[in-house]
């Protein structure tokens, strides 16, 4: 199994292009090893992985006010080509 942690590009360069083109160099990589790409994505993140050819599995909310944080904290499991 192959795995990435993290995909981030820093909030100066974002909205040009560099987070889907690391996306779809990872899909060619992974396509190339025939390994199934999913993934879990937050709403900051979710309409970048729709438009590289992901679908929603799964849509988790969690509460984190105890924590701080909103309370709808949403995080999507995603997978490729569904």
């Amino acid at each position: 199994m192959t795995d990435l942690k993290l995909l981030q590009v820093v909030p100066e360069q974002q909205r040009r292009g560099i987070g889907k083109m690391l996306v779809m160099w990872g899909i060619e990589e992974a396509k190339k090893l025939d390994l199934p790409v999913f993934l879990e994505s937050s709403q900051a993140g979710h309409s970048l992985y729709l438009s590289c050819g992901f679908r929603d599995i799964d849509k988790q909310v969690v509460d984190c006010t105890k924590w701080g944080k909103p309370a709808d904290l949403i995080n999507y499991v995603m997978a490729l080509g569904l």
